[in-house]
């Protein structure tokens, strides 16, 4: 197994409660580097009403990572306001380049403060922490991460302590390249009542197992599969007009106009028309990109933390809340949960075909971002 190749060579699982299995995990080894990007203030950019800003200017830490890695396969997390990575120290210049220029852009084009640090895994391990990683197999050749051990919450608790000595410097003039990220899409209407974005955090001292018990009991109180109430609704989306999808993606370009940010606005009139205005296309099949994005939906993940955006009823959604209250109430986890209308998608797209690409889901009004608020206040609770 070289360097590179130790994630791509792992044996994937494509059952998403898998994830409770330490069988289909592996450590990460020492001479890699984890990277977390999180961006101060998100909570009030989406009280603001920002929150599309939030998740694209998040997606783009995966996006500019990729890209500066050639499309290496690497882990990576999605978290809203934010993501996680992991890859091989040699790397380590020119993913500093490629996050020092993605600061600039969502400082400048954004007005974001987006902090992004690296933690050697080595130092994570010297810690006395685990950090291993899983696949789950969406479809094939895509897979999602899985992080587990509790080393990726440590790292992300030291890059965001106050002056860390492990966030990346910001150097004027670094470049970086976002292609294959956009988010052309409406916000996506729930069909059953509404959209929960959930996050679970179970108490040190409490077993891997009660992530089980939680999917068990969400499926009975839905009374479906998890995988039916999956909130990317194909028959609910619709593409924005070319106005909408310019000015969102002109910003992810500095400097304006230069060749990338041409490419990308013949990209921009080009998707109108196919996915807005249903011309037919010579080259690809529109309708079975569209049907294969609900397979290809980032809508649930674990990244030492449950994550889930689901499509439910009111009900069902009070009764999840009122399960996991009682076992917050017994000191068993953590938890925050935050309703919304609609789900919002943030693409990133190697190319269109076959599993090559993949949609990060979050909740409209803040989803991950306002149910991680609530989190956190149970856990200030729990520590005074």
């Amino acid at each position: 197994m070289s360097e590179d190749s130790f994630y791509a060579e792992l044996p994937a699982f494509d059952k998403f409660s898998d994830f409770t299995n330490e069988a289909y995990y592996a450590p990460l080894p020492s001479d890699w580097c984890i990277v977390v990007s999180d961006i101060e203030g998100s909570t009030k950019a989406i009280e603001a009403g920002r929150y599309k800003d939030v998740n694209l200017v998040g997606a783009a830490t995966i996006a500019a990572a990729r890209n500066a890695l050639h499309g290496l396969d690497i882990p990576f997390v999605f978290g809203g306001d934010g993501a996680s990575f992991a890859f091989h120290s040699k790397h380590t210049t020119r993913i500093q380049e490629a996050m020092s220029g993605l600061q600039q852009i969502a400082a400048e084009n954004f007005g974001f403060v987006l902090r992004i640090g690296l933690v050697p895994v080595a130092e994570i391990y010297a810690a006395k922490r685990r950090i291993e990683v899983g696949r789950y197999e969406l479809v094939t050749g895509r897979c999602l991460a899985i992080f587990h051990g509790g080393g990726l919450s440590l790292a992300e608790k030291w890059i965001k302590q106050a002056n860390s000595r492990h966030l990346i410097e910001v150097k004027i003039g670094s470049r970086t390249n976002i292609e294959g990220l956009s988010c052309r899409w409406n916000s996506i209407p729930n069909i059953r009542g509404t959209i929960a974005s959930l996050i679970v955090q179970k108490n040190e001292t409490t077993t891997n197992a009660i992530y089980q018990d939680i999917l068990d009991q969400i499926g009975q109180i839905c009374g479906v599969d998890i995988d039916q109430i999956n909130p990317l609704n194909i028959p609910k989306i619709s593409y924005q007009s070319i106005r909408e999808c310019f000015f969102q993606e002109s910003r992810l370009h500095i400097p304006k106009w230069s060749y990338r940010h041409c490419y990308r606005i013949f990209e921009i009139i080009a998707c109108v028309c196919i996915f807005r205005f249903k011309i037919p296309p010579i080259f690809i099949d529109p309708k079975r990109y569209v049907k294969s994005m609900r397979t290809h939906a980032d809508y649930r993940k674990f990244d030492d933390t449950l994550r889930m955006v689901i499509d439910i009823s009111a009900q069902q959604s009070e009764a999840i809340t009122c399960y996991l209250d009682s076992l917050y109430k017994k000191g068993l986890l953590f938890y925050g949960l935050h309703n919304s209308k609609d789900s919002l998608m943030t693409c990133y797209v190697d190319d269109i075909h076959e599993g090559n690409h993949i949609h990060f889901i979050d909740g409209a009004d803040g989803g991950y971002a306002m149910a991680a608020k609530q989190l956190k206040s149970q856990i200030k609770a729990s520590s005074t």
